[in-house]
């Protein structure tokens, strides 16, 4: 895949994301329940958390830096990792989650569009200055789990979250 193509699906599966979230009122945003005991606020704060991460890896290889893995979320399985991340980011107030979120789909887009075609699809990670997940793979491929597969991986859960909410008149009107 090329990068313009990676990033024109980006935009387009955010902004139905994005369209779906606006449906939700703030009320209903801090609500548990939404996937498990988390609230769509919680998924929110769990998708900026990973684009960051992203974003933050493909930065510092950009600059020529090593990354910063910290072994308790890197050495340890995903549910463990979504585990620990819940437990940081629960905290947040849904505006700071929704700044949050901004703020680091913005990142993402400005760390992918800062690659050359030849990095987007090199498969070295970065010449080793990634962390190994990124390895052995076009790093476009490790990107879509961390970008707009994470939206979609979540909008099966909106969708029916959206339909369940209308069935009993409490959906907002945008």
């Amino acid at each position: 895949m090329d990068k313009q193509t990676f990033l024109d699906t980006l935009h387009g599966e955010r902004a139905q994301w994005d369209a779906q979230v606006a449906q939700v009122s703030e009320k209903q945003m801090t609500q548990p329940g939404f996937a498990g005991e988390w609230s769509l606020k919680d998924v929110i704060a769990h998708i900026a958390v990973y684009e960051e991460w992203a974003a933050n890896e493909i930065q510092r290889a950009l600059r020529g830096e090593q990354p910063e893995w910290d072994p308790k979320l890197t050495e340890v399985s995903n549910d463990e990792r979504n585990a620990r991340l819940y437990e940081q980011q629960r905290g947040r107030s849904l505006s700071d989650t929704l700044a949050f979120s901004r703020r680091t789909y913005q990142q993402l887009v400005e760390a992918i569009q800062a690659l050359s075609d030849e990095e987007f699809k090199s498969t070295d990670g970065l010449g080793g200055r990634l962390h190994p997940f990124w390895a052995g793979r076009p790093l476009w491929k490790g990107l879509v789990g961390n970008a707009y597969e994470h939206y979609q991986e979540h909008t099966p859960d909106l969708k029916a979250w959206l339909s369940g909410q209308a069935e009993t008149g409490k959906t907002h009107s945008p």
